[in-house]
């Protein structure tokens, strides 16, 4: 939870790093959390049509989320560009499903094809990012920062 709530405190933060277990902590608090709003919405279902407590979840949740991949991928030694990968793909999905599903022209075969490649992109992408942010930081200092595992050992010894 201390790891949740630091990038909170860090929201507006992309320079510096963000060691493995940091990011993945954060990153199990925000999926049960997540859960939690999705339940929430369950139970006021039939009071609203609208999912309100998972979206203002995620709204409130995109500024932590999007700058502690940004510091993840720094421990990596990768420019926080990356994510702008990532979201741009995510993006071009999602315009990809909401044409097909409100667009009455486009029909059968081509509506299959669209909706199979915005799947496709979306997975890929997921899986790409999963495996990049999973990586082992650099050991030692990098253009992005000091190792901040290194500096936990030194704060602990001083």
């Amino acid at each position: 939870m201390k790891y949740y709530l630091q990038a909170f405190n860090n929201y507006a933060t992309i320079k510096g790093r963000m060691p493995r277990n940091e990011f993945w902590q954060f990153m199990l608090f925000n999926i049960v959390f997540w859960l939690l709003s999705q339940m929430v919405d369950q139970l006021f279902g039939s009071i609203m049509s609208f999912r309100f407590f998972a979206f203002l979840y995620q709204i409130i949740l995109l500024a932590p989320t999007l700058s502690a991949m940004v510091r993840r991928l720094h421990d990596t030694g990768k420019s926080g560009k990356w994510v702008l990968l990532l979201v741009g793909m995510h993006f071009i999905s999602l315009v990809l499903g909401i044409y097909i599903i409100y667009n009455s022209l486009i029909a059968g075969l081509y509506s299959n094809v669209i909706i199979t490649l915005s799947v496709l992109i979306t997975v890929s992408m997921l899986v790409f990012f999963i495996y990049v942010l999973s990586l082992a930081g650099n050991k030692g200092a990098n253009k992005y920062g000091p190792d901040p595992i290194e500096v936990k050992m030194d704060e602990r010894e001083g």
